[in-house]
């Protein structure tokens, strides 16, 4: 029976010294794969982190009661001709009719964080 040719550099190796070059080429690639795990998880690790940050980083609206109504009321300077309060929706808000010096308009508020944003 013949000798089956591998390759000319490898020609005169045993078995163990075969089995050896095979075990090398084993860990040459599992580093190779180590290293692909490593990019993975720092890709996902990264996208995670965009995720996470996103949800805790929006904006958080509150409820609107009379009382807030009445705060922004004595921060402005005009009288309340009426109001609607909306609590059922996403972001709630409030309708308030108002009379300024010479018009009469209606401004929106909303509590977005805790802070009272009217708009007129």
């Amino acid at each position: 029976m013949g000798k089956v040719k591998v390759h000319e550099e490898y020609d005169d190796c045993s078995c163990i010294e075969m089995y050896i070059l095979y075990l090398n080429l084993d860990t040459r690639e599992a580093k190779m794969l180590k290293g692909k795990w490593k990019l993975s998880f720092f890709l996902i690790s990264i996208v995670l982190i965009v995720v996470v940050s996103n949800y805790f980083t929006r904006d958080k609206y509150t409820v609107n009661n009379e009382d807030t109504i009445k705060k922004v009321v004595g921060k402005e300077t005009f009288e309340l001709l009426n109001y609607k309060i909306v609590n059922t929706v996403d972001k709630p808000f409030s309708l308030i009719a108002y009379k300024d010096h010479k018009r009469i308009g209606v401004g929106m508020l909303t509590i977005v964080n805790g802070q009272e944003e009217f708009v007129r």
